[in-house]
């Protein structure tokens, strides 16, 4: 029955959506573009189409790969996790960067949230760390209960591709790497 119906409704689709995306050429490129701006591959019918698209899609991921955290001028947001070091222990967390922000947390209870730029192949950013309840960072500074410090980072584009990056934290030296878990839309 599961089978019947999946066949059913992928004929409905394309006998109601194939003559408006066919037959209408703006509807379809303005369609094409919207899947474009979102980076989604479009399986057209039409061999001139789907060139195109494989096309875009191909160079879409060349330039990614060549610019880190922007396409063709466009910010690309992405989620990574962060492994940090300083000289009283390790930790771990997550952060977003997308659109000039910054935001994220580590497992001691850490909040991060701040502002980047990109240019000239790098990020420089000011991320204010807060610590709601207090505690040890790994710089071994105790801070109390409500605590934020600002961090000022400059750091390649690609956020060091999986390499280590320094970063001072309250005069002490951290050691941070990224590693991008998923582009973000």
């Amino acid at each position: 029955m599961r089978g019947a119906f999946g066949r059913w409704h992928r004929a409905l689709r394309r006998r109601v959506l194939e003559p408006v995306l066919v037959g209408h050429g703006s509807f379809r490129e303005t369609a094409l573009n919207a899947f474009a701006k979102r980076g989604h591959l479009v399986y057209c019918r039409s061999s001139p189409i789907k060139k195109n698209a494989t096309k875009w899609v191909s160079n879409l991921e060349r330039r990614r790969r060549q610019d880190g955290l922007s396409v063709d001028g466009v910010k690309m947001a992405a989620l990574y996790s962060v492994q940090y070091a300083g000289k009283t222990g390790v930790g771990v967390g997550a952060m977003y960067f997308g659109d000039g922000i910054i935001a994220g947390f580590d497992m001691y209870g850490g909040r991060y949230k701040g502002k980047y730029t990109e240019s000239g192949g790098r990020i420089k950013g000011t991320v204010a760390l807060s610590m709601p309840d207090g505690g040890e960072l790994v710089t071994g500074q105790q801070v109390p209960a409500g605590t934020s410090i600002n961090i000022q980072a400059d750091w390649p584009a690609d956020l060091g591709n999986g390499r280590a990056l320094h970063l001072t934290v309250s005069g002490q030296a951290v050691a941070v790497t990224f590693n991008k878990m998923q582009d973000i839309p």
